[in-house]
């Protein structure tokens, strides 16, 4: 709602502009179609960029380990530090989705009391129990 509302906006501001700098009609139309488009195309921007960062938070844990590899392949690191390495890697990348996991049901549990499915009393002892889950604290 608020784009559409944002795009209407800079619409019109467009055709004011568009008015203002140009005699001719197509220059009202153009700054206008600009306006309307812009706060879309900024939000798809920002969507694309979030997924485009993850993907590549992926690809360097790939390619870390592969690089790690090399390594010992070279004789800098020793098998055992190798494993050491890539379990630490591996309890990091657990410890992250751990956190996503919780902020997710924790903004669950936040949305059942705000629509007054919980009393303050379930709210805090659910709350707890996920908090103990997740090792939260």
């Amino acid at each position: 709602m608020i784009l559409i509302v944002l795009s209407l906006i800079m619409g019109f501001i467009g055709l004011n502009i568009g008015g203002i700098i140009g005699g001719a009609e197509i220059y009202a139309y153009l700054f206008g179609v600009v306006g309307v488009l812009s706060p879309g195309l900024f939000i798809l921007e920002q969507i694309y960029k979030r997924s485009k960062f993850n993907e590549e938070d992926k690809l360097f844990a790939k390619t870390d380990e592969l690089d790690l590899i090399k390594l010992r392949d070279i004789e800098v690191l020793s098998n055992a530090q190798l494993e050491d390495v890539i379990e630490m890697n591996k309890k990091k990348a657990n410890k992250s989705e751990s956190d996503e996991k919780f902020q997710k049901y924790k903004k669950l549990l936040d949305e059942l009391k705000q629509s007054g499915y919980f009393s303050d009393n379930q709210y805090f002892s659910s709350l707890d129990k996920l908090e103990k889950y997740y090792d939260v604290y």
